[in-house]
């Protein structure tokens, strides 16, 4: 049997850092996609992993620990053990064979290509004979959460759930707990309060993505984060009552934006994502956190000037990646401006499918 799977890239529009800390968030899918191909033929429960260029890892029977696999094949190694642990798959060989990129030959833009495999393979291996128990998408979302989360070693698993049902999203009540410690436990966790919704964008608005091709990672930065917001680390406590200060005001904004959704009201959208970059400007004072590049600091110090126009960097920053809220018609520098003009641009898409699989044929 064969089965073809993809799941979208996606970005973070407001909530990152503070949904690490179990507040929600708001994501929306790229109109990039990542493949993932899955082969299964009746077996012993052998799963190897393939990478582009020939390069494998065959799981251990029984594995738990995710770190003993390759870095490089941890998500997905995660993401197809969850699923047939959840599942009850015992008697099937699987070969996974996942896109490397979403980038199409770019430099890392901050896609969320981890939470796209994990999404992905999920989708696939529902797709298995004996899978039905994981076929609903609200388990889907559940067991991607706590496999990417188990194979980041933090995190919220957001993107996850964002990516599973594509479009624009509204996602809460991940909660804080710390990341699952197995696959066993991943894939019998459940995560009763966790809840994604579609929102619409108010008329008249455009989302747009900016990408300066300079990788960022978002393990760290997410850590350092909560680290910080719970008193630990170098921050004094005046530190981290600042933190938790600019948590509170980062709910606040996200919440606006999904108020702006749901009334149709353009000029709140773009104040709520205005406030979102506001408070990522003040991020790196308050916890050290770099999220900013020089060229993104400039486009949002320009932004300000438009009252047409929004940005603020997406997910952990770094400077990888900016998101950019557009009333049309565009503001005049926007095709003129020498920076815009030397980054890449992702369009966001705020309908469309999130992760999906089909049988491809049987043999």
């Amino acid at each position: 049997m064969e089965i073809s799977a993809s799941a979208p890239g996606k970005l973070f529009l407001l909530g990152e850092y503070a949904v690490t800390a179990g507040e929600p968030a708001v994501l929306c899918a790229t109109d990039r996609r990542l493949e993932c191909q899955i082969s299964a033929r009746s077996g012993s429960g052998q799963i190897r992993i393939i990478r582009k260029g020939g390069e494998s890892y065959l799981c251990p029977p029984n594995l738990e620990e995710v770190n003993r696999a390759p870095e490089s094949m941890r998500f997905a190694v995660a993401a197809v053990q969850v699923g047939c642990r959840a599942a009850g798959i015992a008697d099937l060989d699987l070969e996974i064979a996942p896109a490397e990129t979403l980038d199409r030959g770019t430099p890392k833009v901050g896609l969320g290509g981890s939470a796209a495999i994990t999404a992905a393979i999920l989708a696939g291996v529902a797709e298995l004979p004996g899978a039905a128990s994981i076929r609903d998408q609200t388990r889907r979302i559940t067991l991607g959460v706590q496999a990417h989360r188990l194979a980041q070693q933090g995190g919220s698993g957001a993107d996850v759930a964002a990516i599973t049902t594509g479009g624009l999203a509204w996602v809460e009540g991940i909660g804080d707990a710390p990341p699952p410690r197995n696959i066993s436990e991943a894939a019998r966790t459940n995560l009763p309060g966790l809840s994604v919704a579609p929102l619409e964008l108010p008329a008249g608005l455009d989302l747009r993505a900016l990408a300066t091709g300079r990788p960022a990672r978002s393990g760290p930065r997410a850590a350092h984060f909560r680290h910080a917001l719970a008193g630990h680390g170098p921050l004094s406590e005046a530190g981290a009552q600042a933190l938790r200060a600019w948590n509170t005001c980062m709910t606040e904004a996200t919440q606006d934006f999904r108020k702006a959704c749901l009334n149709n009201n353009a000029d709140l959208a773009l104040r709520a994502l205005a406030d979102g970059g506001e408070l990522f400007a003040r991020l790196p004072v308050i916890s050290g956190i770099p999220v900013w590049s020089p060229e993104l600091r400039r486009l949002q110090a320009r932004s300000r000037a438009e009252s047409a126009l929004s940005i603020k960097p997406s997910g952990a920053g770094g400077g990888d990646c900016a998101v950019a809220l557009i009333r049309a018609p565009e503001p005049p520098f926007w095709q003129k401006d020498t920076v815009i003009n030397s980054l890449g641009t992702v369009a966001l898409k705020t309908t469309g499918n999130g992760a999906v699989a089909q049988q491809e044929s049987t043999r």
